[in-house]
């Protein structure tokens, strides 16, 4: 009886003998008909037992093999629907816990002011309701965060970012959905009423009470990131026909590549908003803090307009120092948006250069535009340099014979070369403009001139120089048959 190897062929068998296996990857072997995976050909317990059921119901290797292979394409595969019914879940989830998060801000408000004004206690009933409603808030939008997390991680197998049998505990989104739950809770609470921090400030000889409640709604502010993540996610740059297009260019559709690309679409837009929200925000977080202090530091921080000329100042670095934070926790939050508002600038100046960036068409017409307007003052200087050295060679000719002209025809001579050394030092600062330009020829050929009539006048050769008077008068021509053409042109 003739011995079979693993791939099924026997060893006495010349040609299937000398089918040897080549590794292509881990786990993978290639023969000459087929790719075989490794974990279907070791002798395990687990496939003794698939080829003796294949044994018993009568079933070949090569039908075993088919069905192993099917599975695994329908594991590895993305279904596009099911992606997309995820998506829009964790789209839905998002919006309610949107939906939580306002409420939780507007009730925390409305706690607050109405805490703050209640001296006489009128108002500890509503109160009370109101922190019952907080709490409220708070069990929704955990429950919303945590369903959230599961959605996202079922959507994140289904195309195919994570394992398939990855778990909420194993893929350590746990830490962020705990972190994220636990920052749902802080909010004001009824059973944090009646408690109280104090602060001695000895700037002022002052001691300042705050209730946990009303430090705990300068917190609430916080959330509105999940405002912002929804609106991101509700973005043409987070749809799923976007995901496709981020998965084949080798990328994610993120959070950070929305904001990105909101930033790309309209930067002027996204970044007033963000300084627009974040001064409102940052404004009446300091308020809180700095509204007890308004009798004794004499800055009237009972206005939120107080507080938002303060924000802006401080985000901008400008620091008028008429309004500034002087208890604790004011400093340290002033801290916080100093450098937010460093950020927000830098951002504001690389707006603002990229706006002024010339496209590839403009800048190729300014180039273009900017050599002609050279060419233009190019020729009025080399005119002006022919026409001096042909009058000073005309008056050197004039003045060789007459003695006594000889002292102001000096000074003459002198004058002229000093003013044609200036029009032949613009002359060729422009001419390194348009050096590139179409008619450098023309350009060459004048600056050829000039530069033996230069040579000339330096040496004082008047022999020379009465030798050029033919080539100056031919130039000079050349330069006005230019100048013609050109407004002909134009």
């Amino acid at each position: 009886m003739e011995d079979k190897n693993i791939f099924g062929s026997s060893s006495k068998n010349p040609k299937t003998a000398n089918k040897r296996p080549s590794i292509l990857s881990d786990g993978v072997f290639e023969t000459e008909d087929k790719m075989i995976h490794t974990e279907n050909i070791l002798p395990t317990k687990e496939n003794q037992l698939d080829q003796s059921n294949a044994s018993i119901g009568g079933r070949g290797e090569e039908e075993i093999f088919k069905e192993r292979k099917m599975k695994k394409k329908k594991i590895r595969s993305e279904n596009i629907s099911e992606s997309n019914e995820y998506f829009h879940k964790v789209r839905a989830i998002e919006i309610l816990a949107s939906f939580w998060a306002i409420l939780q801000l507007g009730n925390s408000i409305i706690i607050y002011e109405v805490s703050y004004n209640n001296t006489n206690g009128e108002d500890d009933g509503f109160i009370q309701q109101s922190l019952a409603v907080s709490t409220l808030t708070s069990i929704g939008l955990t429950c919303s965060i945590v369903l959230r997390h599961m959605t996202h991680l079922k959507w994140k197998k289904s195309k195919l970012y994570t394992l398939h049998d990855e778990t909420i505990w194993s893929s350590g989104y746990y830490k962020v959905m705990c972190a994220e739950a636990f920052w749902s809770m802080v909010a004001p609470q009824y059973f944090f009423e009646g408690l109280q921090y104090e602060e001695n400030n000895t700037d002022n000889d002052v001691i300042i009470t705050y209730e946990i409640n009303q430090i705990l709604c300068c917190f609430v502010w916080v959330k509105c990131y999940v405002t912002v993540r929804t609106m991101l996610m509700l973005t043409k740059w987070m749809a799923p026909r976007s995901q496709r297009v981020c998965k084949m260019n080798g990328c994610y559709s993120d959070l950070m590549f929305a904001v990105r690309s909101s930033f790309k679409q309209q930067p002027n837009l996204t970044l007033i908003s963000t300084i627009f929200v974040s001064a409102i925000i940052c404004a009446y977080m300091l308020r809180i803090f700095e509204r007890p202090l308004s009798e004794a530091t004499g800055q009237n921080f009972n206005r939120i307009d107080t507080a938002m000329w303060n924000i802006i100042v401080t985000m901008t670095t400008v620091g008028y120092g008429d309004t500034f934070p002087k208890s604790h926790i004011g400093r340290a939050l002033g801290i916080w948006i100093s450098l937010w508002g460093v950020l927000l600038v830098s951002l504001f100046v690389v707006t603002v250069s990229d706006a002024l960036e010339f496209n590839v068409p403009q800048k190729n017409a300014y180039n273009l535009i900017h050599r002609l307007i050279n060419r233009d003052l190019m020729k009025k200087e080399a005119a002006g340099a022919i026409l001096i050295q042909y009058r000073t060679s005309k008056a050197s000719i004039k003045s060789k014979n007459i003695i006594e002209q000889q002292d102001g025809m000096k000074k003459y001579l002198e004058n002229s070369r000093r003013i044609f050394k200036r029009r032949m030092t613009k002359f060729k600062a422009l001419e390194s403009g348009i050096r590139n330009y179409d008619t450098a020829t023309e350009v060459t050929y004048i600056n050829n001139q000039l530069s033996t009539f230069l040579f000339a006048t330096l040496n004082k050769s008047i022999d020379e120089s009465t030798a050029s008077l033919t080539t100056n008068e031919n130039l000079i021509n050349m330069l006005s048959l230019l100048d013609k053409q050109e407004k002909g042109e134009e």
